[in-house]
């Protein structure tokens, strides 16, 4: 019954679509009790090891995930140089890496896995101020920690050039006060440093606003030729910082100075506007956020001063009534990164899962929805309401 359905559809859909034609009225993916179904109705999943051994035969998916964990932690440690987790030798593979000298970086290889032919992605680690050659099992985390290593040897290979920039920044020195109990001075230079690299060598359509990461340079032609001219790229690409870190280091102090006028027992309440904050002000932007919505950062501080000044005079209860739909979407947002960094390809690492494609667009447009509520009179970049937050959160349940 199912074979007519799309290939490219997950299951539960298509099955919902084979039983509402055979009922004749609409089959929800909630109709399904998946708690109610007798014991030997459930999938039965076997773990083996390479040899064909049962580790773990159980229905229960989260202990398989759970008994799998442990086997590849014990069985496949990296050391702190990132070293090699293949038992192949492949031509651009590299350990401590200061300049990037490998003419391909392929996007996948396959080898053999306990007998089991399987894709795996090469990337690089960042350990010790060097990169390393590295092979991760899920392309996002391959994509993304090649991305954080490109910027962080940009900013390496051009620090004299970056540095001598920083310390001719407007109000550098003033910027630095105002974001000193988020950033000290070393962790607010490099956080500087990255934005400026990024721009002048890596996300190099940054002002096409696309909200969307290129995929990442692999090959040696491209290194040279985003070297070339590199002087006057990170000078432009100073120059867009520079506008935007005094609009940036403005804003969070406007929210620091309002913050501490809160009385302790509202503010220690108010636990989604601290998270909110955290969120906001993460220095993992710099690697892993697109230039169009770090430029929005100083309006989503001004829109959350806003509220903090409307949560004195208003009080705890009337703030929460007002975020209701933002919480909610912010919620579930963190449990959908939640459940996307307990995968064994990633929880295996420690690795975060920095949102692309429409979890990253749903990402930012939680954001713009808080500002319309609590700060409307700022506008919001994009269109924004409660429907098109639910359009996006079903298109990532497709």
């Amino acid at each position: 019954m199912l074979e007519a359905a799309s290939k490219s559809e997950p299951f539960w859909k298509s099955l919902c679509e084979v039983c509402s034609k055979h009922l004749g009225e609409p089959v929800q993916k909630s109709d399904f009790d998946s708690q109610g179904l007798p014991e030997h109705l459930r999938f039965r999943i076997e773990l083996k090891d390479s040899q064909g051994k049962n580790i773990v035969v159980t229905r229960e998916l989260e202990t398989v995930q759970q008994a799998a964990l442990t086997q590849v932690t014990n069985q496949q440690q990296e050391t702190l140089q990132g070293a090699k987790t293949s038992q192949n030798n492949y031509p651009w593979q590299r350990q401590g890496v200061l300049q990037w000298d490998i003419p391909q970086l392929p996007e996948k290889v396959i080898e053999l896995v306990g007998g089991v032919r399987m894709e795996r992605y090469p990337s690089m680690v960042w350990r010790d101020s060097k990169a390393s050659t590295i092979l991760y099992d899920h392309p996002h985390l391959a994509e993304q920690q090649l991305r954080e290593c490109w910027i962080r040897l940009a900013a390496s290979n051009q620090r004299r050039e970056i540095k001598s920039q920083i310390q001719y920044l407007p109000k550098w020195t003033q910027c630095g006060l105002w974001l000193s109990d988020s950033f000290n001075a070393a962790e607010l230079s490099e956080f500087v440093s990255f934005l400026i690299a990024r721009l002048a060598m890596v996300e190099v359509n940054w002002t096409k606003d696309t909200g969307r990461f290129e995929p990442c340079p692999r090959t040696l032609i491209d290194w040279e030729a985003r070297c070339v001219g590199c002087v006057q790229k990170i000078g432009m690409a100073a120059g867009e910082v520079a506008r935007w870190l005094q609009k940036f280091a403005e804003a969070y102090y406007q929210v620091r100075r309002l913050k501490e006028k809160v009385p302790k027992p509202i503010w220690e309440q108010s636990k989604d506007i601290r998270v909110q904050l955290d969120g906001l002000m993460d220095p993992a932007h710099a690697l892993h956020t697109p230039w169009v919505y770090i430029k929005d950062l100083p309006r989503f501080l001004s829109a959350m001063a806003i509220r903090i000044e409307k949560l004195q005079l208003g009080g705890f209860q009337k703030d929460q009534q007002l975020d209701h739909g933002p919480m909610q979407s912010s919620s579930d947002f963190l449990k959908r990164i939640a459940k996307l960094e307990s995968q064994l390809a990633f929880s295996k690492h420690n690795s975060k899962w920095f949102p692309d494609g429409i979890l990253l667009e749903y990402r930012w447009m939680i954001e713009e929805y808080r500002v319309s509520v609590h700060a409307q009179k700022l506008g919001t970049r994009m269109s924004v309401s409660p429907k098109r937050l639910e359009k996006l959160q079903q298109q990532l349940d497709t």
